[in-house]
């Protein structure tokens, strides 16, 4: 596959001198960095490019695009290192004996080849900016990896300021030469129609999935019901429910729905998370009061409504007692939970040291409402 900067144009950062060995310009810049405190944890975790992208990716709840990384970064090396080999501008630490400055370094593999541009300044930026475009929620994350791998130099002392600055116009300028190029050789091009979705193995990249109707533009759409007045974000679940229910019909689901569906859509940031979880909350809560099927209802664990306890012991409880942890379950389970209020717990309950196993062949568990059936069986 041909390289994605086969054609990238380099000739104006040719033009872009560094400051002379014997400049004071660098003198300037060698004793600022014998000034840099120095932290080998930071510069070793940062001198692995991919390994602190796919931290960050982890970090930010992402799918690690490991294909389009290494592709991205094998390509790029061409270009940085023939603008090292054209300045050939020495390592700090070489220069700093000729300036009469003592200069210690954190001396690391990736930093045999010649000072200008910072290689990794140039990738940490490309990468980034890459990674930030794909995933838009995430930019700000990716970015500061970037501007960190690129620090990193400065902090081991084995880049100039002006190196790192030089590496991350070049990453910059790189960036944007692989998008604009990106529909035409990008290891990620699919055909029309199509979209690419990260792979999950090792050095994959990707596959290709017929593009969902549903990625155009969302529309606002305005209710002919009264306005809400904030009440989606002031109620409570229950109460939003009630209010739901009161202005929309006691029985027109599809409209509520449709209008908890449009608060979730467009109510997307992390900050929004727990708006949009009560939105669910209060759609389970409407077709429990309607008689409908919740989804959550059909899961495994979450959301269902069944309450069970060994036959012997649900023979010691009162009248009232199961009632309660009936409609505790229920409550739970209209909200989507895997278990009802531990204050509801019954002492006793489980024998120490039981299994699962133990519970439902040697105890005889049933269900509280109906101890006729067993727990499990509808």
């Amino acid at each position: 596959m041909a390289s994605l900067f086969k054609n990238l144009d380099i000739k104006g950062f040719m033009k872009k001198k560094p400051p002379r060995d014997d400049s004071f310009d660098t003198n300037q810049e060698i004793k600022q960095l014998s000034k840099t405190p120095m932290n080998k944890k930071f510069v070793t975790e940062k001198d692995d490019i991919e390994a602190t992208f796919k931290k960050t990716a982890k970090s930010a709840g992402v799918e690690y695009p490991s294909g389009l990384v290494k592709k991205l970064m094998d390509d790029s090396t061409s270009p940085i290192l023939k603008l090292k080999k054209h300045f050939n501008r020495p390592r700090p630490k070489e220069l700093a004996k000729k300036h009469n400055i003592n200069l210690k370094t954190i001396e690391m593999a990736s930093m045999k080849t010649p000072s200008y541009p910072s290689g990794h300044s140039a990738q940490g930026v490309l990468v980034g900016e890459a990674l930030a475009d794909m995933y838009p929620r995430a930019a700000e994350k990716f970015r500061k990896a970037g501007k960190d791998i690129s620090k990193s130099r400065n902090v081991a002392r084995a880049h100039y300021k002006s190196d790192s600055k030089f590496g991350e116009d070049l990453g910059k300028t790189m960036f944007k030469h692989y998008k604009a190029t990106s529909n035409k050789n990008s290891p990620l091009k699919c055909w029309e129609g199509y979209e690419r979705v990260p792979g999950t193995a090792k050095g994959s990249k990707g596959s290709c999935k017929k593009s969902s109707p549903m990625k155009k533009r969302l529309e606002w759409n305005d209710s002919k019901y009264p306005d809400a007045k904030g009440k989606f974000r002031d109620l409570s679940a229950d109460g939003l429910a009630s209010w739901l229910m009161k202005t929309r019909g006691k029985t027109n689901l599809k409209a509520i729905i449709g209008s908890l569906n449009q608060q979730i859509n467009f109510n997307t940031k992390d900050s929004d998370k727990s708006y949009r979880d009560k939105m669910e909350r209060t759609k389970n809560i409407v077709r429990k009061r309607m008689g409908k099927d919740s989804p959550m209802k059909k899961q495994k664990g979450g959301g269902t409504t069944k309450t069970c306890l060994p036959a012997a012991k649900i023979k010691g409880l009162s009248k009232e007692k199961r009632k309660q942890l009936v409609g505790a379950k229920k409550s739970s389970g209209a909200q989507g939970k895997y278990k009802r209020s531990s204050k509801t717990n019954v002492k006793g309950a489980r024998k120490p040291g039981a299994t699962l196993r133990d519970w439902f062949q040697k105890e005889d568990w049933r269900q509280v409402n109906d101890p006729s059936k067993k727990c499990g069986e509808k």
